[in-house]
């Protein structure tokens, strides 16, 4: 038999499974996501309580099979999000938040629990699935997520590093060594021209293009703690266009929080951010030639 992820007392879970009475379950899905959120959705009814944790009663919930075998395969799992008793996070409906990106790159684990007819809380649970959330669709009322296996990144067929003229460190991550604290600025809100596009009073001072490919994160008002993708920044006007729509609309006094792009050049990194030491690309690479 499997081991036990966690269980009341040692051989509790072994001695219910092998009692052969009937027997109650649930699946529990704990959801960590990138900022370091822990949220824990229940499969049953009604909440589970367990190993010092609660699992709340969250959106409808199904899943696919899990399949378990011998040696080392890939797979994922699909689960599908209903929103069927108007589940509302950080102020947002289902539906939004996860519009909102809060889902991308979250870890999803998917325990089961046990126990006995008659009990009111598990006496034990075994682990079944963990993997980072990958293609995310959502509808109206619904919202389909794949939840990848780590083992997935075995089957990338690359080498440890591609000869490319652009850099392959992502700005801001332990390669590059930069911090995003040390050119993050706060700025507020004037006005918001639509859904893409916002004007800022206070703290947009730098040239047009400097926080191109960046990201904004709302720091008050009703986009607080989302953040959005930046596509343009224009210096003139202090008019920040985002890739994708803010879920909310952008009130004048809204504050955020602003950090530059890089798009991966030499001469970005060495102007822009004083950090060729670190620069990972090969401009130099001759470029190709047509032979007639």
């Amino acid at each position: 038999m499997r081991k036990a992820l966690w269980e009341t007392s040692s051989g509790a879970l072994v001695a219910l499974l092998n009692s052969g009475k009937p027997l109650e379950m649930a699946d529990l899905y704990t959801i960590t996501l990138t900022n370091g959120t822990v949220l824990r959705w229940s499969g049953h009814t009604y909440a589970i309580s367990g190993n010092g944790n609660t699992w709340a009663i969250g959106p409808g919930i199904t899943r696919s099979k899990i399949r378990w075998t011998v040696g080392i395969a890939t797979d994922d799992l699909s689960i599908t999000l209903t929103d069927n008793i108007g589940t509302v996070i950080n102020g947002l409906t289902l539906m939004a938040w996860v519009r909102s990106g809060a889902l991308q790159n979250a870890t999803i684990e998917v325990d089961k629990a046990y126990w006995g007819i008659g009990q009111t809380s598990p006496v034990g649970a075994l682990f079944c699935f963990s993997g980072q959330v990958g293609e995310i669709k959502g509808g109206r009322n619904s919202v389909d997520i794949t939840v990848n296996s780590p083992l997935q990144l075995l089957d990338t067929q690359l080498p440890r590093e591609i000869w490319q003229q652009g850099c392959l460190n992502t700005v801001f991550d332990s390669a590059c060594t930069l911090q995003t604290s040390t050119f993050a600025v706060t700025a507020t809100a004037t006005s918001a021209t639509d859904a893409l596009k916002a004007t800022f009073s206070t703290g947009l001072t730098q040239a047009n293009g400097y926080f191109s490919q960046g990201y904004i994160v709302g720091l008050t008002g009703v986009n607080a703690g989302i953040s959005r993708a930046i596509k343009t920044y224009l210096n003139a006007s202090g008019t920040i266009t985002v890739a994708n729509p803010w879920p909310n609309p952008v009130s004048s006094g809204d504050t955020f929080t602003v950090v530059p792009g890089c798009d991966g050049t030499q001469s970005t990194c060495t102007t822009k951010f004083n950090n060729v030491i670190h620069f990972r690309g090969q401009p130099y690479i001759p470029t190709a030639n047509t032979v007639m």
